[in-house]
């Protein structure tokens, strides 16, 4: 199959099964042409991740009593989440079609994953430690994979890295892995006196992956996220290890330069994206994601009362700005314009009554969750000028750290 071959549907169907797993990286594909609804699906509903949390879901609420460490939901929050779960899955009933169907389906299948972390209690902190540090390796190997990617092709001319990286359909999208995967690791390597080599060598491949790629939104919700915990630690006298906090300084600025080897593929890394910035004196920095979070406004007001449904802005819009793309980079707005103003309300309602039983008061909930806050911080940030809120491997993420955040604290804590 050539390099620039159209997209076949059994190609795009690996793609969809193995999503941002570490073996999906190791299929690659073309976006030469245009994508049929169907193969649209297929490579954004990335169905292992889809799989995981349903089988999560399963065994959570199947579990045996006794077997599992399990909190009741209160009958508010219990209320609001069906809440959510009828109004989306009103919104596919009425509305139909395949886009319809499989979008919604992922939102539903969102809600009762979300429910199933609710209900989950770890016994300990250190097990959500070991989740976040499980995050940084998968980071790291993608990482890995796409040095070895570069290597493999670095004599292929016109190679379309922007479209075509290994596992994703974007070569930023895994920002939306590496940024938050950073964010945590580096707060648990301040904080935590445990596996510190391990966390410094995930921190090390997610960020460069974000500066090679020129992930500018990335990089901006990760260093969000980290300077909001770090504030945090402050506020709460959460000892941070002095000596780490300079190392980790010195390991990202020696990052910047040594991006410069990869200069010269189809993609600009962040310093030849800052480069072209300075040379257009920052005039056309933020002008098309201004066009599209317009638009994307005025569709919410178009339809403020019941939304467009989960429908990508590609098959709304046949003219710029959104044409094209699959969401308006910004969760607010994608929110409004596919659920209306009551369904946004909602699902907000539903996240402050869950927020309020976050017991973020004193010293050791601080320490206990600051990776937690690190990865919520940077997410949300990132959401606001990307789409780290659209894909579902990047939505499970921050539902396994929202739902700890708001999770009352465990039994002990993490290893300070």
């Amino acid at each position: 199959m050539s390099l620039t071959a159209r997209p076949n549907r059994s190609r795009v169907l690996l793609i969809a099964v193995l999503g941002a797993s570490v073996p999906g990286a190791l299929i690659t594909w073309d976006l030469g042409s245009a994508l049929s609804s169907v193969d649209y699906i297929l490579r954004t509903w990335h169905l292992l991740t889809v799989a995981a949390q349903v089988l999560f879901a399963i065994h959570v609420f199947t579990a045996p009593r006794g077997s599992l460490p399990r909190q009741g939901l209160s009958p508010v929050q219990a209320g609001l989440l069906v809440a959510v779960f009828a109004y989306v899955l009103a919104q596919i009933v009425l509305r139909g079609g395949i886009v319809v169907y499989f979008s919604g389906i992922g939102w539903l299948v969102d809600v009762v994953f979300f429910a199933a972390l609710a209900v989950w209690r770890p016994g300990h902190a250190e097990q959500v430690d070991k989740i976040w540090l499980g995050l940084g390796l998968i980071a790291l190997a993608h990482m890995m994979i796409f040095a070895a990617s570069l290597y493999i092709l670095r004599d292929v001319p016109d190679y379309p890295w922007i479209q075509r990286p290994p596992g994703f359909t974007n070569i930023r999208h895994l920002a939306y892995l590496s940024a938050p995967a950073a964010a945590a690791v580096s707060v648990y390597f301040l904080i935590r006196h445990q596996n510190a080599a391990l966390a410094l060598l995930c921190y090390v491949g997610a960020v460069y992956f974000l500066l090679v790629s020129g992930a500018r939104g990335g990089l901006v919700g990760m260093i969000a996220g980290i300077a909001i915990t770090v504030g945090l630690l402050r506020v709460f006298r959460v000892p941070i290890l002095r000596g780490r906090l300079v190392v980790l300084v010195l390991v990202s600025l020696v990052l910047v330069p040594a991006t410069e080897p990869v200069r010269g593929y189809s993609f600009d890394t962040i310093i030849e994206r800052f480069i072209d910035n300075v040379d257009a004196n920052f005039k056309n920095l933020d002008t098309a994601r201004i066009e599209t979070w317009q638009a994307a406004y005025q569709l919410f007001l178009d339809n403020w009362l019941w939304g467009t449904g989960p429908v990508p802005l590609q098959f709304l819009a046949e003219d710029p700005p959104l044409a094209g793309k699959n969401h308006p980079h910004n969760f607010i707005l994608q929110m409004l314009h596919q659920w209306g103003l009551p369904g946004t309300l909602l699902i907000c309602a539903a996240a402050s009554v869950f927020l309020l039983q976050a017991r973020l008061a004193d010293t050791q909930s601080i320490a206990d969750k600051a990776p937690t806050i690190a990865i919520v911080s940077c997410m949300l940030t990132h959401g606001l000028i990307d789409g780290g809120l659209f894909y579902p491997f990047s939505v499970a993420i921050f539902l396994v750290a929202f739902a700890d955040l708001t999770r009352p604290k465990p039994s002990g804590g993490g290893s300070l």
